[in-house]
């Protein structure tokens, strides 16, 4: 990836976007990162067996029930939607979030979503079901994490005796 992202960086100058200290910078930077991903990924190529084919099996089972939550949604209203439709539609859905210019995909993957699920759904449950994938895919972690962080800043401060 190095050669690509260093044709892009040199795309962008020649179009005057950026400044040649600018320029210089981001070549810096995008080959630092791209030689420090390779070597973590080389790094983990050479671990264990074991542990490479556990961490594929369970981002799989990770990403299948991330992508499940529309499907029982819907089920658990009453509507018999074809599983394999519905993951694929949250699939097709997370790679436009991947590629949407806003920070998060904020707004982008909802209204993906319900121009995905708009024929399948009632027009009532349609904010429902959005809503609800949002919040227990994304919101409810955020949430949970916050509440575990500030407990263990507060645990923190208390044995390292800070008040």
């Amino acid at each position: 990836l190095i050669g690509p992202l260093s044709f892009l960086c040199k795309g962008i100058h020649k179009l005057q976007l950026i400044s040649p200290e600018r320029h210089l910078r981001w070549q810096y930077k995008t080959r630092r990162e791209m030689l420090r991903f390779s070597h973590s990924f080389s790094e983990y190529c050479r671990g264990s067996k074991v542990a490479i084919l556990l961490s594929v099996l369970f981002t799989f089972i990770f990403l299948l029930s991330l992508f499940s939550f529309p499907a029982l949604l819907m089920w658990g209203l009453g509507y018999d939607v074809n599983y394999l439709i519905s993951l694929g539609l949250l699939v097709v859905t997370t790679f436009i979030m991947y590629f949407a210019p806003t920070p998060g995909a904020s707004g982008i993957s909802e209204g993906v979503f319900g121009s995905f699920f708009s024929d399948i759904l009632a027009k009532n449950h349609l904010l429902l079901v959005t809503f609800s994938w949002r919040f227990l895919t994304i919101y409810l972690g955020m949430l949970l994490g916050l509440f575990i962080l500030q407990r263990y800043l507060v645990n923190s401060a208390k044995t390292q005796g800070i008040q």
